[in-house]
């Protein structure tokens, strides 16, 4: 489970900045402020299907940093934003050197990856140990 800090519904201001301070206080009240930030929990994948990507990619520098991932991506969010945003992001880094980007970088092929990956996990796994 990832928090990521989002735009609060409620002011962000701290009850010491200025007269309308009381109410900005009140109005906070249950709003689920950490240290002026409100948050909300991501409930999926998208940790780590980030860090299988990026684990993907060799160079430092092409990384994808998280901020494609850091908004509400209810219904085919993710799957817009892999496809508008991220992979013509790698397709720019590996232009002209004929890489299957789908097959490598695809979300459908990362999500078989951590599938994979668990039932490999799982296969090791002993009831004994």
């Amino acid at each position: 489970m990832l928090r990521y800090p989002r735009e609060p519904a409620c002011s962000t201001f701290p009850e010491s900045y200025g007269p309308g301070a009381a109410q900005t206080a009140a109005q906070n009240e249950g709003c689920g402020f950490a240290h002026g930030r409100a948050e909300y929990v991501v409930q999926d994948d998208r940790a780590a299907l980030s860090t299988r990507l990026n684990a993907q990619i060799e160079d430092h520098d092409a990384k994808v940093g998280p901020s494609f991932l850091m908004r509400d991506l209810a219904g085919t969010g993710l799957q817009d934003v892999w496809r508008y945003e991220i992979l013509p992001l790698l397709t720019e880094h590996h232009y002209g050197e004929g890489v299957d980007l789908e097959a490598r970088y695809g979300l459908a092929t990362l999500r078989r990856q951590a599938t994979r990956d668990a039932a490999d996990g799982a296969e090791g796994a002993s009831v004994d140990d």
